[in-house]
């Protein structure tokens, strides 16, 4: 809106505006299939010690848990004793909380495991410990909460506004639904509910923003840094943002989940620095490495113990940013 008043932009987890306007996220979940086959390939990588369900290959590995949520399909799992009372453990829920572990596979992809495992021995109380800790507020409630309470309700406040007003289609939402799943396995069916929640959205702005998303110059250049596979904000976008935004610098981490510090990068955050301390860009097509695998903990320098003084501090840090940061689940 104002390229002219920007100094010093670092966008981290990019999305294409022109979706967001469009009220449409078609393209968001793009690399979130992706980011679930990497729950098989570091399990298999790590090894039985560090990951519950290892099997002899990573396929292995994902047809034990299409059984399990075969199984639980069929038979979804009774927990009578949850700490918000009872519940039951369906498909649903399974999918819902994958999808949200999908953000920091880090942090989140153990308890994947220990969720998926509980669900395949029947066992309710791991069930019940891994649904509290990702959704506390998930209870036996005849009523549900008023819409004024609901955490996420100025998320939508803001992007149905925001975007164009759309009516509810059913024609065309099996359509959209179908695509979306067919996309993203598990974020599908949830990402799919932004459409049904601004189609029922009435109220609308005396004045929005609708473009150009776009400018040939900014007062200074903008820093773009982005996941390989991001688990809602595709690469694919930040390339799109990248090119419409003249000198812009794009950053890429190989790295898995929501935005770059969902995965500690020393390679990232002095990249970073360096832009916000003195105005430097990455090389084009720079790329960085990440200094911790999903299940697998540290690896290179990190790994070796060698890391000391200022590197050993700012990696502790980026550890501590990824989990203060909290998830956000806009379609709950």
């Amino acid at each position: 809106m104002y390229p002219d008043k920007i100094d010093r932009m670092v966008l981290d987890g990019v999305v294409d505006a022109h979706e967001y306007r469009a009220v449409s996220y078609r393209t968001s979940l793009t690399d979130n299939d992706a980011v679930v086959d990497a729950f098989f390939t570091y399990c298999h990588a790590a090894g039985p010690e560090k990951c519950i369900l290892y099997e002899r290959s990573p396929q292995a590995i994902r047809l034990r848990v299409d059984a399990i949520i075969d199984k639980v399909e069929k038979v979804p799992v009774p927990v009578p004793f949850g700490e918000h009372g009872p519940m039951i453990f369906s498909k649903k829920l399974l999918y819902e909380l994958t999808f949200i572990m999908t953000y920091k596979p880090i942090q989140h992809f153990p308890d994947l495991a220990t969720m998926l495992f509980g669900a395949e021995q029947d066992n309710g109380t791991a069930i019940s410990t891994i649904v509290n800790k990702y959704l506390p507020d998930y209870e036996c409630a005849c009523t549900p909460k008023q819409p004024w309470l609901e955490a996420t309700e100025a998320l939508r406040a803001i992007g149905c506004s925001d975007g164009d007003a759309v009516g509810f289609d059913p024609e065309y939402y099996n359509a959209y639904l179908a695509n979306m799943t067919a996309q993203a396995r598990f974020g599908g069916p949830f990402w799919a509910m932004y459409y049904v929640r601004c189609s029922h959205w009435r109220i609308r702005p005396k004045w929005r923003y609708t473009g150009p998303f776009a400018a040939a110059n900014t007062s200074y250049p903008i820093l773009i840094v982005e996941p390989r596979y991001d688990t809602v904000c595709p690469l694919v976008d930040a390339r799109k943002v990248h090119e419409r935004f003249g000198g812009a610098g794009l950053l890429v981490q190989n790295s898995y989940g929501h935005c770059s510090i969902s995965a500690p990068s020393l390679c990232t955050a002095r990249h970073v620095r360096a832009y916000f301390e003195n105005g430097t860009l990455p090389e084009e097509g720079a790329e960085c490495e990440v200094d911790e695998l999903p299940f697998i903990g540290p690896v290179g320098r990190a790994s070796s113990g060698h890391l000391v003084g200022e590197d050993a501090e700012l990696l502790d840090t980026l550890r501590k940013l990824s989990s203060a940061v909290p998830v956000s689940m806009p379609w709950r």
